[in-house]
């Protein structure tokens, strides 16, 4: 399935929508990063824009390698958050087996870490 061009269709205005301010999530990804090491490496799937998750990351001192299906979601992602890594791809092909310490989905608030 192609996801990709609808949300390369809405970046611009979902951009202007999402940042810190409207960070609802907050308190999930800080209770999630309690668990990580300092500095680790997490993967945001489903990252879009960057903001306001890669960005608070990175922030926070981890490392990002942030993964979406949309190009145009990811060049924006890039502008935001130069520090961080971004991945073209669709989430369901990707092997994330052991390549980082945690993996944050905020649109559905999926955490994992690999502490346990």
């Amino acid at each position: 399935m192609n996801r990709r061009a609808p949300y390369d269709l809405i970046a611009a205005q979902w951009s202007s929508a999402r940042n810190l301010s409207s960070f609802r999530e907050k308190r999930y990804v800080d209770l999630f990063l309690a668990s990580l090491p300092g500095g680790g490496r997490v993967v945001d799937l489903g990252c879009g824009m960057g903001k306001p998750i890669a960005e608070y990351l990175l922030s926070r001192g981890y490392r990002v390698v942030g993964i979406d299906a949309s190009l145009e979601m990811l060049r924006i992602a890039r502008a935001h958050c130069p520090a961080a890594e971004f991945v073209q791809a669709e989430i369901e092909s990707l092997d994330l087996r052991n390549e980082h310490d945690g993996i944050v989905a905020v649109p559905g608030r999926v955490f994992r870490s690999n502490s346990g």
